[in-house]
């Protein structure tokens, strides 16, 4: 017993010697995320095409009450996004907020090579909700159907909320929303929350933080196309 010991003991002292090299690695191939405005006109148009989109759709609107106001709200997010194999491409609303121009004249709602513009005014009306509108989010600003840009024609099956309809995409822009999304308003929310916790919070469930911002601001049905996820990829 006591040999069996001194063998054990004799062992771990050999491991604990053994000095640990950290070699440093490399990327094989560098990838990099660019902000929308960055990329080459072909480039916006690869990004419109066909996918196999309403499984994402599907996914979100399934899980909204378990993936927000709560901690894994920033990596589900991610999770969702590194589906993509590739550099996402993001949104940086600083560079609206920071703007004078008004936002239906940024680049991301240009209806040629952006994601088109506002909905127009009575080409829309909610359906009733069995839950009394509770699932649909800003039941309030949904103005009408966008008629210019990609997706101007675009039939959508999921929603609002969780009903199951079929109706144009949606939208209601609103100016005054962009004001809470400049570089000084986003390092002053930063700024303001130190542990993870109020971090996240700051970030998940403010309506006019820099996550809800960007929801109400476009209004709609902004989490069922794809600058829903240039919004999170920004965020992230």
């Amino acid at each position: 017993m006591i040999k069996t010991l001194s063998l054990t003991a004799s062992l771990l002292a050999c491991f604990a010697s053994v000095s640990v090299v950290n070699t440093p690695s490399t990327c094989s191939k560098i990838q990099v995320r660019r902000e929308w405005r960055d990329l080459a006109i072909d480039q916006h148009t690869t990004r419109t095409a066909t996918t196999r989109f309403e499984e994402f759709q599907a996914t979100h609107i399934y899980l909204t009450e378990r993936i927000h106001s709560v901690g894994q709200f920033l990596p589900w997010h991610r999770h969702l996004e590194c589906g993509y194999h590739g550099p996402e491409t993001f949104w940086d609303w600083t560079r609206d907020g920071n703007s004078n121009r008004p936002i239906l004249g940024s680049p991301i709602f240009d209806p040629v090579t952006g994601f088109g513009g506002d909905g127009v005014p009575g080409t829309y009306t909610l359906p009733p909700d069995p839950d009394g509108l509770s699932s649909v989010p800003f039941p309030a600003r949904w103005k009408g159907c966008v008629q210019d840009g990609p997706f101007n024609a675009t039939v959508i099956n999921l929603g609002p909320g969780r009903l199951l309809t079929k109706h144009c995409l949606v939208r209601d822009i609103v100016e005054s929303w962009k004001f809470n999304m400049t570089s000084e308003n986003v390092a002053k929310q930063m700024d303001a929350s130190k542990p993870y916790e109020q971090f996240r919070v700051i970030i998940d469930n403010l309506v006019n933080g820099i996550h809800g911002s960007g929801h109400v601001l476009v209004g709609g049905e902004i989490q069922i196309h794809p600058l829903f996820y240039m919004h999170h990829s920004n965020l992230d």
